[in-house]
């Protein structure tokens, strides 16, 4: 007898069907969180971007993105990068993530180092 039973088959298909059960949530997971690093590595870079135009003009007034050079999508395309409120003396910048199922939501990060969520998570867990 050459070739496989399909019993063999069947058990072969179950064991694929196990593994992809298992590593699939795995994945996803290791996806967030490694674009939710990209972003929070952009907001960081951002904040020191408006710190330097503040030193050259003295005001964060006038600064965007357009102006510091930074895309409004990041981390592949999974958050949208803004400035969400911006005097002179301050600022406050977001990434929001386009997933809902991400429980840190949008990340925040203001003048004075101030990091802040708007999901379930805690700060720490996603900062």
């Amino acid at each position: 007898m050459k070739g496989f039973s399909l019993l063999e088959l069947l058990i072969t298909i179950v064991i694929i069907g196990i593994l992809t059960a298992i590593s699939l949530p795995l994945y996803s997971s290791y996806v967030t969180n490694e674009r939710r690093a990209e972003a929070k590595t952009t907001l960081m870079q951002l904040a020191a971007s408006l710190e330097e135009y503040d030193t050259i003009h003295h005001t964060y007034q006038g600064a965007s993105l357009q102006t510091l050079n930074y895309p409004e999508l990041i981390a592949h395309n999974s958050y949208q990068l803004a400035i969400i409120d911006i005097s002179d003396s301050a600022f406050t910048i977001a990434a929001k993530p386009f997933s809902d199922t991400d429980a840190c939501g949008t990340l925040t990060l203001n003048a004075l180092g101030e990091k802040d969520i708007s999901g379930k998570s805690t700060i720490t867990d996603c900062w």
